[in-house]
């Protein structure tokens, strides 16, 4: 298949871009193969003007974010085939060394996720060989579509290790499972750089805690068992102003006396104590 072989279909339509209506031009994407496909995202992703002349791009656009608008227009098999051709961008990125070409293969996959690819991305996140700064874009992707990935592969990395990729982990699991995203919290060594890009996923973690008809409960074990770095930052973005509705049953905790607190602790980890010596109980031959 030459370059630029999406091309074809487009010129044999007898409309040009300007012509074309929108409907038009998603029953002529959905009509690429995985070829296709594969030149025309390697076309809008390093700029090339052979792929304005598919889209019309209006003026003041950029070509990339414009294509992407119609791409999550399109349906299941299409979007398939999307995957696979980013995974393959994304392989020869990486072996040519190409960022241009990788970041504009995850900038796609932010919107458009689908299998393949979400399992090798899933796989390369967790390469030696990976860079950081392509394990933090992978996971930012990942962090877009936070039911996508498995339950446990976001509580599974290792943050003593990737301490960077904390921020997206906590922004995946906070909004379903607050608990979860709270304990990977409190295995972190809080920096004041680290503050910075932890606030927006505390919040949307503790949007969904204070959702809960337990919140009140729920916010005094999480203050009783964080280390002062954590209770820092807990103070810090529950005194935002999308949380005054909860002011009076958060300033209950966080003003609580330190004996208090180191007293709800030893009463909450007597409980987790007791419910894991059950459940070893309940697994225990009879």
């Amino acid at each position: 298949m030459s370059r630029h072989s999406y091309r074809l279909k487009f010129q044999h339509s007898g409309t040009d871009a300007a012509q074309r209506d929108e409907l038009s031009l998603l029953r002529l994407l959905e009509d690429l193969n995985l070829a296709e496909w594969d030149d025309f995202l390697s076309d809008l992703i390093l700029d090339d003007p052979s792929s304005y002349d598919v889209l019309g791009l209006p003026k003041g656009e950029r070509i990339l974010p414009y294509s992407v608008t119609y791409l999550n227009r399109l349906g299941r098999t299409p979007r398939r085939l999307i995957s696979k051709a980013i995974e393959r961008i994304i392989g020869n990125g990486i072996s040519s060394q190409s960022d241009p070409r990788i970041e504009g293969a995850l900038f796609i996959a932010s919107t458009i996720l689908e299998e393949p690819l979400l399992s090798y991305l899933v796989n390369l996140i967790q390469q030696d060989r990976v860079s950081d700064a392509l394990k933090t874009a992978i996971a930012s992707v990942l962090s877009s579509h936070p039911e996508s990935p498995p339950p446990t592969f976001w509580a599974n990395i290792d943050l003593t290790r990737y301490p960077f990729l904390a921020p997206m982990c906590i922004a995946a699991v906070g909004p379903t499972s607050p608990d979860v995203a709270l304990r990977m919290l409190g295995r972190l060594k809080l920096t004041a750089e680290s503050l910075y890009a932890l606030e927006y996923p505390l919040r949307v973690t503790l949007r969904a805690l204070f959702k809960r008809r337990t919140r009140a409960k729920d916010f005094s074990q999480l203050w009783a068992r964080s280390a002062p770095e954590t209770k820092g930052l807990l103070r810090t973005v529950s005194g935002l102003s999308e949380f005054d509705l909860f002011r009076h049953e958060i300033s209950r905790v966080i003003e609580m006396p330190e004996q208090e607190v180191l007293y709800l602790k030893g009463i909450y980890d007597s409980k987790r104590l007791d419910e894991e010596l059950n459940v070893l109980a309940e697994g225990a031959p009879r």
